[in-house]
């Protein structure tokens, strides 16, 4: 339980001397207003900006060293509240600088769970706090310690011993910490893990979180406020979400503890993907899809470059079951038709469905300039019910980007039924979302918050996992346009498998993506693709 409902740090200033040279002035009179707890701010800035020189000045008022400056703390009800001594947990940047060799694993976390507490590494304490240990990892995220903890640090690679500092940064129920670059030497998957667990403690037991880094990806994933420093000045404050917010009612909660949501999407309506002129679909969504060239900017390519990528994954995918052979495809929804006319141009005879009236129209005109024949065709339907569609079946059935969720569990799962329905014997569905559940549920979102187009305008998306009642929230807005908030509903992938059964389709395989590089699915890929299959009448 935080002791605050806000910190701030004001003043912050240090000055090196070197005999014979004039004072270097490392940090000049930064402030950092109203931290909340539970709040992720990161750090950053060129080498010699002051970003650890500012964890330093921090940690100093704990009375661990030297600096100019003040904290403030304030209760609920907006009256100062005394904290003395500020108790500050500092990771490093290299994992081993944070423990001791000559302990275990379990020693060096009780060490930790009684920084703050008083107490000596007496055995009889010592063997107590290691139980309390072991039944704590589990709710932590840390299970990759379980086994480990009598073994001494150095028996374990530089993530796992990472991941024990963090372990030890939760434990030891600190006022805030300080994160100097704790990632920078760890390889991906570690890195992914870290920021999991960092996600876990920050929001799950409201302590704020103080990390400097160098890295934009991660900073875009993580903060919730970034600060951004040249020269021992802080140049710019940039609060990505309103993390004081989290105090009103209405918040969303993570876990059990409330964290920040933006005051546009407190409520959201239950039809809120309906078009209309005024919703999120056709226009604003629309000219905000130019955005993905921004998030797949990495990958250097265009969004016609991009879908024919895509449409070379569907079906590299199902040749797993298929071969070669020309197939009867469904699309649904189709948007505007990329994706259907990638497969058509490929051969394959496709159907696409969209609810947007304005989307088909602009398929259609795609399909006739095309001259795709009778291989395509595009119709006004409801992804749900499928009206149109009578006595048609269908070798696969695509639904590429994120349409699950929008409805909800019963209607998601009717939906999948109902594409049961429609698939011959053998058949396939491929689903691809930019939402993987592995990592959304710990708070991390990969793409930035703000967006540009093409048309040179900006967009700006937000997003919030609710473990409550396991939804994202989100809001959209291109720039001096409306506001648009949405809900969708992330089902873990036991979940998937279990509407699969339901609907008689069998979850054979999910993968990282629709790219050949991505072949497994784990937590390290924004996207995930579900692959299933209808089975054959008399088994597989």
């Amino acid at each position: 339980m935080s002791r605050f409902s806000t910190i701030s740090f004001r003043g912050l200033s240090k000055n090196y001397v070197v005999k014979g040279f004039a004072p270097i002035r490392a940090l000049v009179e930064a402030n950092i207003d109203d931290i909340v707890p539970g709040e992720i701010l990161c750090v950053t800035g060129p080498n010699g900006s002051g970003k650890t020189t500012l964890l330093s000045c921090i940690a100093a008022l704990s009375g661990a060293g030297s600096a100019q400056g003040s904290f403030l703390a304030y209760g609920e009800t907006g009256l100062p509240v005394s904290i003395d001594p500020l108790r500050v947990f500092g990771i490093p940047q290299s994992p081993m600088s944070g423990l001791v060799p000559s302990l275990t694993v379990a020693e060096n976390l009780v060490l930790r769970m009684m920084q703050f507490r008083g107490s000596r590494l007496r055995k009889a304490v010592r063997e107590d706090r290691m139980r309390e240990i072991e039944g704590r990892l589990a709710g932590l995220g840390a299970r990759e310690l379980e086994g480990r903890l009598e073994q001494p640090p150095s028996a374990l690679s530089g993530g796992q011993q990472q991941v024990v500092n963090f372990v030890g940064a939760a434990l030891s129920e600190p006022d805030i910490i300080l994160a100097d670059e704790p990632t920078s030497k760890l390889d991906e998957a570690h890195r992914v893990g870290v920021w999991r667990l960092l996600v876990q403690i920050a929001r799950g037991r409201s302590v704020p979180v103080v990390w400097v880094s160098h890295d934009t990806r991660e900073v875009q994933r993580l903060a919730d406020r970034i600060v951004v420093m040249r020269e021992g000045r802080i140049v710019d404050v940039q609060r990505r979400r309103k993390a004081k917010e989290a105090r009103f009612v209405g918040a969303i909660r993570y876990a059990a503890r409330v964290v920040d949501l933006p005051v546009g999407v407190r409520t959201v309506a239950s039809d809120w993907w309906r078009p209309s002129p005024n919703g999120l679909f056709p226009d604003d969504y629309a000219r905000g899809d130019d955005s993905r060239d921004g998030y797949l900017a990495d990958r250097a390519l265009s969004r016609d470059q991009r879908t024919d990528r895509e449409v070379d994954g569907l079906l590299r995918i199902s040749s797993e079951v298929a071969g070669s052979r020309k197939l009867t495809i469904l699309d649904v929804p189709c948007g505007w038709g990329r994706h259907s006319l990638g497969l058509a141009r490929r051969g394959h005879t496709v159907l696409g469905i969209d609810l947007c009236e304005e989307y088909v129209a602009r398929a259609r005109v795609a399909a006739g300039h095309a001259e795709l024949g009778k291989r395509i065709e595009f119709r006004v339907d409801d992804m749900r019910t499928l009206a149109s569609i009578q006595d048609r079946r269908f070798d696969l059935v695509v639904n590429v980007w994120t349409s699950f969720g929008f409805f909800g569990a019963d209607e998601d799962g009717l939906i999948l039924a109902r594409w049961g329905q429609i698939l011959k014997d053998g058949g396939q569905v491929l689903i691809h979302m930019d939402l993987n559940p592995d990592r959304v549920v710990h708070g991390l979102f990969d793409e930035p918050p703000t967006r540009k187009l093409k048309d040179g305008g900006d967009m700006e998306v937000v997003e919030h996992y609710c473990a409550e009642d396991k939804s994202v929230y989100g809001t959209w807005q291109v720039r001096g346009g409306r506001t648009h908030t949405y809900k969708i509903a992330v089902y873990s992938i036991e979940d998937w498998r279990a509407m699969g059964l339901r609907a008689g389709l069998r979850l054979r395989g999910v993968l990282g993506g629709l790219d050949p590089e991505e072949k497994l699915h784990d937590d390290r890929s924004q996207e995930i693709v579900l692959h299933f299959v209808k089975e054959r009448k008399g088994g597989p």
